[in-house]
């Protein structure tokens, strides 16, 4: 017997259940494939570096995602614009 990814498995009641998750893996790759592409595209960071980020599941302040190329500019903080106001 030779299983594929189209093939219809039959398990335990669940007919196809392998291959919706086989399609959702892929759904998942593809995603994120263009994910990467899209911040590269946006950043100036490269892929690879920005896959690395994603494994890693990277934090970064607001100075850092400037600094990165994730965001144009950083909202002033609350406090200081009611302070600006006295």
């Amino acid at each position: 017997m030779v299983l594929r990814g189209d093939s219809e498995v039959p398990t335990r009641g669940r007919p196809g259940a392998p291959q919706r998750v086989v399609g959702q893996a892929r759904e998942i790759l593809r995603a994120r494939t263009r994910m990467v592409e899209i911040l590269a595209e946006h950043t100036g960071q490269s892929a690879d570096r920005i896959r690395a980020d994603i494994d890693r599941d990277t934090i970064l302040t607001g100075a850092d995602a400037l600094a990165y190329g994730l965001v144009d500019e950083l909202a002033p903080v609350r406090r200081q614009r009611v302070l600006a106001r006295l």
